[in-house]
C-alpha cells in the first residue's frame, strides 16, 4: 500500500478464528487488524489507497447474510454501505478510482442494483429493478420460503433453509427432500433470492408431489468461524453426516413432517455425502439419491 509511513500489504486471515482484514508490515512483524468481531470477511473489492479506506463484504450481521462496509487504513473508522438493520445479501462493484460502485441486492427478496457515489446513499441511476421478474413470477404459485437456526444438543448452531409447499395446509403430513452440499467452506442455505422457477419449486407446487424441500448446512461448512469449518478435517464425512441424520430426525419432530417419507440427495460432494448419510443406516431417511458423487 503506497504511502504508509511502514510499507505493509492487505491480507485476509482467519488466525483470531475467523476471517478479517490485516495490514501486514512487508519487513515482518505484528499485523494490525483492521476488522473483528465473531463474523467473516468474505470480500475485499476495493482498496483506495488516495481516501485511505477499503470496501469490503462480510457476514457481519448473520452467516447466512452479507453486507458491504468501509474501513479505514488504520482500522479507527468503519462505516456500513447498506442497512444493516435489515437482513440482505449484498455485493459491490468499484470504480477504478473508488469514487462510484456498483451496488447489487441480491436477496432475500427481488434483487436490484444501483449506481452510487461514494458518500452519498442517493442512487445516481437504477440500473435494474428487476420490475418484469416480478410480474412474470405472479403467474406462478411458488414454494414459500424460510431461514433458521436448528439448535444442535452439543452448543452449536446449523443454518437451516425450508421451502413449503405454496399450499401448505395445517394437518397434513409432506414428504420432505433433504437437498444438500455440505463441502468443506462451503454454503447453501444463504439469504439470496429464492423465488425461481426452478426443480425445488417443481417439487413443491406440484400438486401430486408437493415436497417439501430443506438444506442443512453441517459442520465443516463455511462463514461461522475457523472452528466450525476444521471441526471435519481429517475425517471429512463423519461428522458432516451425522449433522445430516440428526438434522432429520429433529425436523421429523414437526407434525407437518411425514417421518416415513424423508430423503436426501445431493451432487459432487452432496452425492458423496448422501452416501455416507446412507451409511449410517440410521432409518432416518427412506431413500437417497447421490449424483456425480466424489468417490474413488
Amino acid at each position: 500500500i503506497p504511502g504508509l509511513s511502514t510499507p505493509s500489504y492487505v491480507d485476509i486471515s482467519d488466525h483470531s478464528g475467523w476471517r478479517h482484514i490485516y495490514l501486514y508490515p512487508v519487513t515482518g512483524g505484528e499485523p494490525i487488524a483492521l476488522t473483528s468481531g465473531n463474523c467473516e470477511v468474505t470480500a475485499i473489492y476495493s482498496i483506495d489507497v488516495k481516501r485511505g479506506l477499503i470496501h469490503y463484504q462480510s457476514t457481519e450481521r448473520d452467516s447466512t447474510e452479507r453486507h458491504i462496509f468501509t474501513v479505514s487504513l488504520d482500522g479507527k473508522t468503519k462505516k456500513p454501505l447498506v442497512d444493516i438493520t435489515k437482513e440482505g445479501y449484498y455485493s459491490a462493484s468499484f470504480s477504478p478510482g473508488g469514487g462510484y460502485y456498483i451496488l447489487s441486492y441480491n436477496g432475500p427478496n427481488l434483487p436490484w442494483q444501483l449506481l452510487r457515489s461514494l458518500g452519498s446513499d442517493t442512487p445516481i441511476r437504477v440500473i435494474n429493478d428487476n420490475a418484469s421478474l416480478k410480474g412474470n413470477l405472479s403467474a406462478y404459485s411458488l414454494p414459500k420460503i424460510s431461514w433458521s437456526k436448528l439448535k444442535h444438543p452439543d452448543g452449536y448452531e446449523l443454518n437451516f433453509l425450508e421451502h413449503l409447499p405454496p399450499n401448505f395446509r395445517k394437518g397434513k403430513k409432506y414428504p420432505v427432500l433433504f437437498d444438500i452440499y455440505g463441502g468443506p467452506g462451503s454454503q447453501l442455505t444463504g439469504k439470496t433470492f429464492r423465488r425461481t422457477v426452478d426443480f425445488n419449486a417443481y417439487l413443491g407446487s406440484d400438486p401430486e408431489l408437493e415436497y417439501i424441500v430443506v438444506t442443512v448446512d453441517n459442520r465443516g461448512t463455511g462463514y461461522k468461524g475457523r472452528k466450525f469449518r476444521t471441526m471435519v478435517a481429517g475425517q471429512l464425512g463423519k461428522l458432516e453426516s451425522e449433522d445430516q441424520v440428526w438434522a432429520a430426525k429433529e425436523y421429523g419432530k414437526r407434525d407437518y413432517v411425514d417421518v416415513g417419507k424423508i430423503s436426501i440427495w445431493g451432487s459432487s460432494y452432496g452425492g458423496y455425502l448422501t452416501g455416507k448419510v446412507l451409511e449410517l443406516d440410521s432409518g432416518a431417511f427412506s431413500l437417497g439419491i447421490m449424483t456425480a458423487p466424489v468417490t474413488d
